[in-house]
């Protein structure tokens, strides 16, 4: 029997198939360059949350348009009704600058000015605000920069200025 010519070649070709050259392995990666730990920080300690702070020591105690709260005959946080200017002015010690009421509704700050205890701001009688204060759960906050933050009370007394002035 007779081969066809294309035929012929056929066992040459898969013989050659066999033979291709390996591949070359990859390069291999580079290796890694030792890595020097990053100088540990610190850990910050997150700020004590206000609500677990202990309260200011004192009580509450009010008298006409005053509600005031400390030591007996020492307040260091006052709450009283202008009722002429129909404005509530809320004054604790401390000097000049932005004092910051915190409660659990939200926190504003406010300028205060020198008056009452040493300083004070004066809001309307009408301020949302100070629903804020007087419906704080359990407690609020008044802070000065330079002066220990109150934390005071959310009792009946606040509220009372609040609503006679209004």
């Amino acid at each position: 029997m007779r081969i066809p010519a294309g035929l012929r070649a056929l066992p040459l070709l898969i013989a050659l198939a066999g033979c291709v050259a390996p591949k070359a392995p990859p390069p291999q990666p580079p290796a890694p360059k030792p890595q020097v730990p990053p100088a540990q920080a610190p850990l910050a300690q997150p700020d004590e949350d206000w609500r677990d702070i202990p309260l200011t020591p004192g009580t509450w105690r009010y008298t006409g348009d005053v509600a005031s709260y400390g030591p007996a005959g020492a307040p260091v946080l006052t709450l009283r009704c202008d009722r002429a200017a129909r404005l509530v002015l809320v004054s604790r010690h401390g000097a000049p600058g932005a004092m910051s009421i915190q409660t659990s509704a939200g926190t504003q700050a406010f300028n205060a000015a020198l008056g009452g205890l040493g300083v004070q701001v004066s809001l309307r009688a009408s301020d949302p605000f100070l629903d804020k204060i007087a419906f704080s759960r359990g407690r609020f906050t008044v802070s000065l920069p330079g002066a220990a933050r109150l934390v005071i009370p959310a009792w009946a007394e606040p509220g009372r200025v609040i609503e006679d002035c209004r």
